[in-house]
């Protein structure tokens, strides 16, 4: 479990699976980005903009390869929801104000 400036990165507790089942297995997708170090500042900005909407969610973020040579990319994740419909409801209230938002399961 690592903190640093109020951000939890849940690729780095993997161990700690109390927590997970506490957060849920699903979060929202927000943004993308080449490091996790992006992608943690990125959740800052995000949280700062969105600070009621995103106040009960944890930051993690999850790897995925873009194929076709584009490379690997950092998915920046709000996780704590237990399903993918509760995760895609809270997009709603993200979308409207034109701001990236796909519920995506965020662990295994």
């Amino acid at each position: 479990f690592q903190a640093e400036d109020g951000i939890r990165d849940c690729l780095l507790s993997r161990g700690l699976g109390d927590v997970y089942k506490r957060q849920g297995k699903y979060g929202v997708h927000l943004a993308s980005y080449r490091t996790v170090k992006g992608a943690k500042r990125g959740w800052k900005v995000l949280k700062k903009k969105f600070k009621k909407e995103l106040r009960d969610l944890r930051f993690a973020t999850t790897e995925f390869d873009a194929s076709k040579g584009k490379g690997t990319f950092i998915r920046l994740m709000g996780v704590g929801f237990k399903t993918k419909k509760a995760a895609n409801k809270f997009c709603t209230r993200l979308k409207k104000k034109r701001q990236y938002c796909k519920g995506e399961r965020a662990r295994p």
